[in-house]
């Protein structure tokens, strides 16, 4: 199981780099994420700082649930800890789903600042899912701790 999240994770997140490199090359030079794009009123970045952020939100999330993934690996080996599996597993499949609500977020300010009018209607709902997602593993985790530790004891 450990390996199909890991597997998940990793390619979760090279789609995220694809993506990322797709919706830059599709963006104008002004990108709008509120407001709007038609009539060339609302909030502006550049092209240049919507990718750099999009690109820092995304190496900080993975950097940091790979980082406590190998932490906690390595505190496995030199202790027997019976939760360290479960919160291993826990924080690349948050990586992996955080991946993915990234890349609905940038895929849909793409859309919005397309010149041709596309509905977003069904993009919503996968937005509101992979939201769902998130939430559930963030409540999630405190119960797979206590349901480790009352099976352990």
């Amino acid at each position: 199981m450990s390996r199909m999240i890991f597997a998940f994770w990793f390619v979760s997140l090279l789609t995220f780099l694809a993506v990322l490199l797709y919706c830059y090359a599709s963006l104008s030079e002004v990108v709008f994420y509120s407001g709007n794009p038609m009539q060339q009123s609302g909030d502006t970045i550049s092209r240049e700082s919507f990718f750099y952020f999009s690109l820092g939100t995304g190496a900080l999330v993975n950097l940091v649930f790979f980082g406590f993934f190998s932490w906690i690996k390595k505190r496995q080996r030199s202790h027997n800890l019976h939760f360290t599996k479960p919160l291993s597993t826990w924080s690349l499949g948050f990586a992996g789903s955080v991946n993915i609500f990234l890349m609905l977020g940038m895929y849909m300010i793409t859309l919005f600042n397309s010149v041709e009018k596309v509905s977003l209607g069904l993009f919503k709902y996968a937005l509101i899912f992979w939201i769902g997602v998130v939430v559930i593993m963030v409540i999630g985790l405190p119960l797979i701790l206590i349901n480790k530790k009352f099976s352990t004891s």
